[in-house]
C-alpha cells in the first residue's frame, strides 16, 4: 500500500467573492471567488458550479493578478470555456436538431427515389439497380415507409438526452437503415443553457467588475511579484 502523504499547513490565502443577484422576481444568484494568490476562480450559481485554476505567477498569467487578468478580458468566451472544461465549447448533443437534420435526409432520400418509382413504374429489380442503393436487401423507399420513419423519429427518440440513448432508440426504428449506415456522424449539437448562462450573463458582469477593482487596486513591483 501507497505511503500517505504528510502534509502540513502551510497557511491560509485571501479571496475575494463578487456576489451577483438576478433582480427579477424569479431570482437567481451566483457567487464568484477569485483567488489572486492561487490562481484559482470558482463560481457556485443557481445554473451550475464551475472552477479553472490559472497560474498565479504573473509572468505565466501576462497580468500582475487574477483580477487584472480577468479585468483585461475583451470578451467572456476563452474564461467560459475554461470553466466548462472538455474542449466542447458548450456544445451538447440534440435530438431535437438531430431529428430535424434526419427528418432532411429523409426526404431527400424519398425525392430521389420517387423519382427512380415513376421513372421505372415501382419495378422494383430496375429500382435495385440505380447508384444510390447500398443494399440489395431493401426494399424501395415507398410514401408509406417514408412516412413511418417520419413518425417514428417524433415518437420517444426525442426525448433522448444523450447520444446513447438516442442511438438506442433509432436503431429500434422500422426501415432506419434508409438513413444512415453510421448515424452518429450526423448528430446535431447546441450551446448548452447553462453555458449560455455562464458566458453572456454572469462572466461580463465578473469581468466588469474585476476592471474596476484592478484599477484601484496597487501593482506590485517586480521584486515584489517575483
Amino acid at each position: 500500500m501507497s505511503k500517505l502523504p504528510a502534509f502540513v499547513f502551510k497557511g491560509v490565502s485571501i479571496a475575494t467573492t463578487y456576489r451577483l443577484q438576478v433582480p427579477e422576481s424569479l431570482g437567481g444568484w451566483a457567487l464568484c471567488t477569485v483567488n489572486d494568490e492561487t490562481g484559482e476562480l470558482s463560481i457556485q450559481s443557481d445554473w451550475g458550479n464551475w472552477s479553472y485554476r490559472w497560474s498565479p505567477n504573473p509572468t505565466h498569467l501576462g497580468a500582475p493578478t487574477l483580477t487584472h487578468f480577468l479585468g483585461d478580458r475583451s470578451s467572456a468566451d476563452y474564461v467560459a470555456n475554461k470553466l466548462w472544461g472538455g474542449g466542447s465549447y458548450g456544445q451538447v448533443f440534440s435530438a431535437d436538431l438531430t431529428i430535424a437534420a434526419f427528418r432532411k435526409e429523409l426526404c431527400k432520400e424519398r425525392l430521389e427515389q420517387g423519382r427512380e418509382q415513376r421513372r421505372y413504374g415501382l419495378d422494383s429489380a430496375l429500382i435495385r439497380t440505380q447508384p444510390y442503393y447500398t443494399s440489395y436487401d431493401k426494399e424501395p423507399l415507398t410514401a408509406g415507409i417514408a412516412r413511418e420513419i417520419w413518425d417514428e423519429l417524433g415518437g420517444d427518440i426525442a426525448d433522448a438526452k444523450s447520444e446513447e440513448l438516442f442511438l438506442e432508440r433509432f436503431f429500434n426504428i422500422s426501415g432506419h437503415g434508409w438513413m444512415f449506415e453510421e448515424p452518429w456522424n450526423h448528430f446535431e449539437t447546441q450551446e448548452a443553457w447553462p453555458f449560455t448562462v455562464l458566458k453572456d450573463a454572469i462572466l461580463p458582469v465578473l469581468i466588469e467588475e474585476c476592471r474596476k477593482r484592478a484599477a484601484a487596486m496597487p501593482v506590485a513591483s517586480e521584486a515584489q511579484q517575483a
